[in-house]
């Protein structure tokens, strides 16, 4: 006869309750990993196809938010003022801002410090326009990323199971 006595089982059964929090902790810490690459893929998709410096996207166009167990991940597509792309140059023929050219253009300071591309609009020294950076590809990049999002959620919630398990 073989007597098997079981001891510990108050640790493991410790383990066992809490494998519920340890899951909703890894699906937290995924989801928001997630977004962060996600978002992270979008500014250097953005940067490629733009020609815009991601700091730029990263304020005013990508932003990433997690709500309760749900990862939203945000691009705008309204047009960027001129003056934030960046390296600004009043040329002969108009005026210049990274790889956009704008006919007839000229760089002003306004009395705010804001530096950008203006235009006319009449005959007369008023009204001007500010020059804008369209951003109409923006729903098909993050298209083209959200595929991914998927794999990379998977990816990071094994790891994070992995991690929360192994401790």
């Amino acid at each position: 006869m073989i007597k098997i006595t079981i001891t510990g089982d108050q640790e493991i059964s410790a383990k066992f309750s809490e494998a519920p929090k340890v899951i909703r902790q890894s699906i937290t810490s995924a989801m928001t990993k997630t977004m962060k690459r996600i978002e992270k893929d979008l500014e250097s998709a953005a940067t490629k196809e733009f020609d815009i410096p991601k700091p730029v996207l990263a304020k005013y166009r990508v932003k990433s938010k997690r709500v309760v167990s749900n990862g939203l991940v945000w691009m705008g597509y309204n047009p960027i003022k001129s003056g934030y792309v960046g390296n600004l140059r009043q040329e002969d023929w108009g005026a210049s801002a990274r790889s956009y050219l704008f006919k007839g253009g000229f760089v002003a300071r306004m009395k705010s410090g804001h530096q950008g591309i203006f235009m006319r609009s009449g005959k007369k020294r008023f009204p001007i326009k500010e020059q804008k950076i369209s951003l109409l590809k923006a729903p098909m990049l993050a298209a083209q990323v959200r595929e991914r999002a998927s794999e990379y959620y998977q990816q990071e919630l094994a790891t994070q199971l992995a991690n929360k398990l192994s401790k």
